[in-house]
C-alpha cells in the first residue's frame, strides 16, 4: 500500500513533519497490517448524522456507488457538484491508499424521459444515448476520474425484477390492484430513520402520480417497485415483460438492484445530493435491506445545492445553466471545477459571476506560476540539493501535511486550497529575486508539491473537445473542391495583377462561408469563417 509521504522530503524533514495519521488516535493491534498503514480518514456520516472515522469492509479496498443522472436532458451545474464532489471523494481515498471501485448508474427509463419523447417524436434509445453522450463528454471536460461502470437501468431489468421478488418473499411487497407494485412502508420499522428523521403518520404520497395510482395503493406512504403498463400510457420501447407482468422499473429501484450486482449487499460508501436523502436514498435502504436482510451502506456523503440568485438551482425551477452555457470557454470549464472542488462540500455553493471570476483569477495566478517552474525546473544546471533549502525543508513539508491533515477532516477543501496558495505565494516570492538568489531546491520542492496536490484538486489539465465538437472541428478541415478551386483562380488573377478580378473572387469565396489569407512566399491559408 503506498505510503503517502512526500516524495522529494529527506529524513531530516521526515521526522520534523508530523503525521498526518496522528490526527485521529486507533490502535492498529485490532487491525490488519493493511489497515494500520492507512490514514485516519474522517467523514461526515448521514446515517450517523456525525463525523466518523472511515473504515470499509475489505481492508484497503472501497466499494462505492453513487447517483448518476436520468438521461433526458443536458447535465446541469448544479447537478455536476455532486459528480465533482463523488471526484473528490474518489481521488482523496486513492491518494492515501485505498483501492476504489467506484460505481455510477444512468437512469435510462423513467417518467421524464417518456414525456421527452412524446414531446420531440424521438425513440428512447436515441434520446437516452444522446444525453448519455453529452453527460460523457461533460465529465472528460471536467477532469473526472471515470467510474469503473456506468450501467444503465435498462440493462438490469432481471436484477430488479429479482429483487421485487426477494420483497414479496419477505413481506415486503404487493402488487395492487393496477397491476403495479408497491413496498409496504407499515412493515418497515425503521422506514424513513435512516437518513431523514419523519414523522410516518404525518407523510403524505410521495409518488409523483395521479388520483388512481394512489387509490391502487394500500397506504399513501407506500412507494413504487413496478410500475404496470398502461394503455396510452407508456410506450412499447420502454416496457418489459416479466415474471412479475408487463411495464417498467420504478425510479428507486434501480440502484438497489444495480449496487448489489456489482459491489454486493452492503457497500463502503454512497454519494449524491442532499435532496436525494428522502425519499430515494431512504427508499434505496429500505429495499436493499429489506430484500438482503444486511446492512446496506456504511457511510453516506451528502453534497450540498448549487444556488443561483440564491435560490436551489433546478430543472424544474427554470433557473438552472447547463455547463456548456455556463462554461462556454475551456478556462470557465476548468474555473468551475476549482469554484467546487475548493469548497466545503456539505455547505451550499453559490453560483454567481463574481464567484466564477474569483475562480479564474485564481486559476490563472496558479497557471502562471506554474509555467515559470516549469520552465526553472527544465533547467538542469543549477544544484537541487535541499540540505541547504529552508522552502524545501520546512515550508514544502508543513504545507503538504497541513493539506493532508485537511483532506484528513471531513475533506476540507478550503483548507486544502490555502495550502495550494501558501505555496504558490511562496513560489512567487522566490522567482522574484535574481537568478544568484533563487532556492532552486526550494522551487524544484514546490512544483512537485503542487504536482502532489493535483492528484486531489484535478485542475492541472487542458479541457478536452467534446465528441460534437471533435467533429465539427474535423469537418472545419474539409475545404470543398468549390472553394480550393476559386482560391486557385484567386491566385491566378493576383499573379497577372489583375486586382478587381482577385476582389471579386474573394467575396465568391466569403459567400461560400470560408476566408483566406495569403501568406508570404508560402500556400494561402483556408479557413471557415465562423473558426
Amino acid at each position: 500500500m503506498r505510503l503517502y509521504v512526500f516524495t522529494l522530503l529527506m529524513a531530516t524533514a521526515i521526522a520534523w513533519t508530523p503525521s498526518p495519521r496522528s490526527f485521529i488516535s486507533r490502535s492498529a493491534l485490532s487491525m490488519s497490517s493493511v489497515e494500520a498503514s492507512l490514514p485516519g480518514l474522517v467523514l461526515y456520516n448521514s446515517k450517523s448524522r456525525t463525523k466518523e472515522l472511515f473504515q470499509t469492509i475489505d481492508p484497503g479496498k472501497v466499494k462505492m456507488y453513487t447517483c448518476g443522472p436520468t438521461v433526458y436532458d443536458s447535465a446541469h451545474v448544479g447537478n455536476f457538484r455532486a459528480f465533482l464532489t463523488y471526484d473528490v471523494v474518489k481521488r482523496t481515498l486513492r491518494y492515501f491508499g485505498w483501492d476504489v471501485d467506484h460505481i455510477c448508474n444512468l437512469t435510462d427509463v423513467d417518467d421524464k424521459i417518456l414525456l421527452r419523447c412524446e414531446r420531440d417524436s424521438i425513440s428512447v434509445a436515441d434520446l437516452t444515448q444522446m444525453c448519455e453522450q453529452a453527460f460523457m463528454d461533460d465529465l472528460k471536460a471536467l477532469n473526472i476520474v471515470p467510474a469503473r461502470v456506468y450501467p444503465r437501468a435498462t440493462q438490469h431489468i432481471d436484477d430488479m425484477v429479482e429483487l421485487v421478488q426477494m420483497l414479496e418473499k419477505n413481506g415486503l411487497a404487493y402488487q395492487a390492484s393496477d397491476s403495479s407494485w408497491y413496498y409496504s412502508t407499515d412493515k418497515d420499522d425503521n422506514y424513513g430513520k435512516n437518513l431523514v428523521n419523519l414523522i410516518v403518520d404525518d407523510m403524505e404520497s410521495q409518488e409523483r402520480t395521479n388520483a388512481e395510482d394512489d387509490l391502487a395503493k394500500r397506504n399513501e406512504r407506500d412507494f413504487c417497485l413496478w410500475k404496470a403498463f398502461k394503455e396510452g400510457v407508456d410506450r412499447d420501447d420502454a416496457t418489459w415483460d416479466t415474471p412479475i407482468g408487463r411495464g417498467r422499473p420504478g425510479w428507486h429501484l434501480e440502484c438497489s438492484a444495480m449496487a448489489r450486482v456489482f459491489l454486493g449487499d452492503t457497500i463502503d460508501i454512497h454519494c449524491g445530493g442532499i435532496d436525494l436523502k428522502f425519499p430515494h436514498h431512504e427508499n434505496e435502504i429500505a429495499q436493499s435491506e429489506g430484500a438482503t436482510g444486511k446492512a446496506f451502506c456504511n457511510c453516506w456523503v451528502h453534497n450540498g445545492f448549487v444556488n443561483i440568485n440564491d435560490e436551489k438551482m433546478s430543472k424544474s425551477k427554470g433557473n438552472f445553466l447547463t455547463l456548456r452555457n455556463a462554461c462556454p470557454k475551456p478556462d470557465d470549464v476548468r474555473a468551475y471545477r476549482y469554484l467546487v472542488v475548493s469548497s466545503q462540500y456539505r455547505n451550499p455553493l453559490n453560483f454567481t459571476d463574481q464567484a466564477m471570476k474569483a475562480a479564474k483569477k485564481a486559476l490563472k495566478r496558479i497557471d502562471k506560476l506554474c509555467q515559470q517552474l516549469r520552465e526553472v525546473t527544465a533547467n538542469n544546471e543549477h544544484s537541487t540539493n535541499s540540505n541547504d533549502s529552508e522552502i524545501a525543508t520546512v515550508l514544502v513539508p508543513r504545507e503538504i501535511h497541513n493539506f493532508e491533515t485537511a483532506l484528513l477532516d471531513d475533506l476540507s477543501m478550503p483548507r486544502a486550497a490555502a495550502s495550494l496558495f501558501a505555496l504558490i505565494k511562496a513560489g512567487e516570492k522566490e522567482l522574484k529575486k535574481g537568478e544568484e538568489d533563487i532556492d532552486f531546491a526550494g522551487i524544484h520542492a514546490i512544483n512537485e508539491a503542487l504536482t502532489q496536490m493535483d492528484k486531489v484538486f484535478g485542475i492541472f489539465y487542458e479541457v478536452p473537445l467534446s465528441e460534437e465538437e471533435e467533429a465539427d472541428q474535423a469537418d472545419s478541415l474539409i475545404v470543398p473542391f468549390e472553394v480550393t478551386d476559386l482560391v486557385h483562380k484567386r491566385q491566378e488573377a493576383k499573379d497577372a495583377k489583375n486586382w478587381e478580378v482577385a476582389d471579386n473572387i474573394r467575396h465568391q469565396i466569403t459567400d461560400l462561408g470560408f476566408k483566406v489569407k495569403d501568406v508570404k512566399g508560402g500556400e494561402p491559408v483556408i479557413t471557415r469563417l465562423d473558426s
